[in-house]
């Protein structure tokens, strides 16, 4: 039975330095591991599931932190700290069957016209999705008043994990008080909003209500052919063709406000009582939905038009276009 955890080799350098009478600290690392035997599914020329261990994956990357204490004072102190890392990702290998032969693992979910492809020479975390389909004279096929889709997921739309990450935490004290707050993000990676794609396809999202409402209801193709709003949102919705974002956001992931009373329980024992809020709100952010998450999947129990009549409702309670499915034109 195939083991649901691989094998790893790690090469790292670490250089750990303190400075200015202790007041700033640094640690910088480099690595690079190795990743064989990773657990995953392929799907047998005969089409069956067989869950196997199998591929090598290659991560090398860079981390950085730093702490410096900026004031220290008998009643008032502040220690500030940073840390960067990046990270670079490849697939080395894939899945060799018995007879020699190379096959590529295709990880997809029920529902989702999206797919990840562990492909070698790629990065874990590649998406690819449909495409439109062009005739010999390099214009989109149109058929019932719809652009027809490829049957293939082989246009590439990025790759889910970001090669940077950073966060930048700050604390102060006066006396018996203490104030904490942390900022992190990412930069890169892409993220997936499965409801913007169903919002599309059912004519709730405010995109498809603009474009009902410009253009005499038309939608202008990369070609420069003309659709109605409904047939074009209809098929990008479904086929999730239009719902992949950047995931570069800045977030303020926590705040605390303590107050510590000093020998309460005896000599050298302290207790501090702390108010925490985490997940505050985003800086910075350039998708809709939360980039945290990064493969939205549709409630199991929830067949589309469940989906549809949830998401009507939602807009009306928030009154933002209300829009019905047959204001489509």
């Amino acid at each position: 039975m195939p083991s649901l955890v691989g094998s790893e080799m790690c090469i790292r350098d670490r250089l750990d330095a303190t400075l200015f009478n202790n007041k700033l600290n640094l640690d910088v690392t480099i690595y690079q591991s190795t990743m064989e035997n990773q657990f995953m599914r392929i799907t047998t020329a005969t089409g069956q599931t067989k869950p196997i261990n199998s591929g090598k994956i290659r991560n090398r990357g860079i981390e950085f932190t730093t702490n410096y204490n900026v004031i220290s004072t008998k009643d008032f102190r502040w220690s500030t700290g940073l840390n960067l890392s990046y990270n670079d990702n490849k697939i080395m290998d894939t899945y060799t069957a018995p007879d020699g032969t190379t096959d590529d693992c295709i990880m997809s979910a029920s529902g989702v016209e999206i797919q990840t492809k562990f492909i070698k020479g790629g990065s874990y975390g590649d998406l690819y999705g449909k495409d439109f389909v062009y005739g010999d004279d390099g214009k989109i096929k149109i058929q019932d008043g719809k652009p027809v889709l490829t049957s293939e997921y082989s246009r590439y739309l990025g790759n889910t994990n970001a090669k940077f990450n950073f966060g930048w935490n700050n604390t102060f004290s006066y006396k018996d008080f203490s104030l904490y707050f942390l900022v992190d993000g990412k930069i890169g990676g892409k993220v997936i909003s499965l409801t913007q794609a169903e919002m599309d396809f059912a004519g709730l999202s405010e995109r498809s209500a603009e474009a009902r409402l410009t253009n005499n209801g038309m939608v202008t193709l990369p070609d420069g052919q003309q659709i109605t709003a409904r047939n074009y949102y209809e098929t990008v919705g479904g086929a999730h063709l239009d719902c992949i974002y950047k995931g570069t956001n800045v977030r303020l992931r926590e705040i605390s406000l303590g107050y510590t009373f000093y020998d309460l329980l005896g000599p050298s024992k302290h207790l501090t009582l702390s108010l925490i809020a985490r997940n505050i709100g985003f800086l910075y952010k350039d998708s809709p939905v939360d980039p945290a998450v990064s493969y939205t999947h549709l409630r199991a129990h929830e067949t589309r038009h469940d989906l549809v009549c949830r998401l009507l409702l939602e807009k009306k309670k928030q009154q933002i276009l209300p829009c019905l499915i047959n204001d489509f034109p």
